[in-house]
C-alpha cells in the first residue's frame, strides 16, 4: 500500500471512561460507569512518557506521529489536535 516504512503503536491498559473523556459527564449507557474527564492528565503521560518511550525504542526521529481511536478513544484523538501539536494529523472511527 505505500513505500514508507512505518511503526504502527498499539497502547491497551486504558480507562476509557476516565484517560479518554475529556470532560464529566453521566453514565451514556446502561450500566455504565460515569466519564471523569480525565484525558487532560492522560495526554500529559502520553506526551511525556509513552511516545518519549516508544520515540526511544524506534532509536530514530519520525517524520510524523499520527494518533488515532475509535469511539470514546477517537474523541480522545480529536481533542488531542486540539491540545498539542505533537501529532500530524488524527483519525476518529464509530463503530455501531
Amino acid at each position: 500500500m505505500t513505500d514508507k516504512k512505518f511503526c504502527l503503536a498499539v497502547i491497551s491498559d486504558i480507562d476509557c471512561n476516565d484517560e479518554m473523556s475529556p470532560w464529566e459527564c453521566p453514565p451514556l449507557y446502561k450500566n455504565d460507569g460515569p466519564c471523569t474527564g480525565g484525558a487532560d492528565k492522560y495526554l500529559d503521560k502520553l506526551t511525556k512518557d509513552i511516545i518519549p518511550a516508544i520515540r526511544n525504542e524506534l532509536g530514530n526521529e519520525p517524520e510524523k506521529i499520527i494518533i488515532a481511536g475509535y469511539s470514546l478513544a477517537g474523541l480522545f484523538a480529536i481533542y488531542s489536535l486540539y491540545k498539542t501539536d505533537l501529532f500530524s494529523m488524527g483519525f476518529a472511527i464509530y463503530l455501531k
